[in-house]
């Protein structure tokens, strides 16, 4: 189950301010069925993608699910994953160096349990996980 967050362009507001205001989507998609299982919606000055996650995962009332998502949702997101009897998979890039930091440092003192890579073409790049 993968997460997508996106801000729609056409919806700013204020755009002359350094708070603009927009809408931006949030979707619960299943590779395996390749569909959007739900999506939701907030603008950024009321509202966050974490806690629109989180609203979808009890909508859903899912279990046993892989999701993945990015650093973003490492606060609250990932304890309600866990405690609806799910699983996660966080992508860590450089533009969060100190959580990137621990996780190399963690994969240098502990031997992985397990190991898994797929390789595919998606939106005409490859995708290495």
């Amino acid at each position: 189950m993968d997460q997508y967050g996106k801000s729609i362009r056409s919806t700013v507001s204020d755009s002359q301010t350094s708070q603009q205001n927009f809408v931006s989507l949030v979707s619960l998609f299943c590779r395996k069925r390749e569909q959007v299982l739900h999506a939701g919606r907030f603008e950024n000055k009321t509202g966050n993608e974490a806690d629109t996650v989180m609203n979808l995962l009890d909508i859903l009332d899912l279990k046993g699910m892989v999701f993945t998502m990015d650093a973003l949702h490492c606060k609250k997101t990932l304890d309600k994953i866990l405690e609806s009897q799910n699983h996660y998979l966080v992508k860590v890039k450089a533009n969060q160096p100190n959580l990137l930091k621990a996780l190399e440092q963690t994969l240098l003192e502990d031997e992985p349990v397990d190991y898994y890579r797929e390789e595919a073409i998606s939106r005409g790049r490859m995708e290495i996980r």
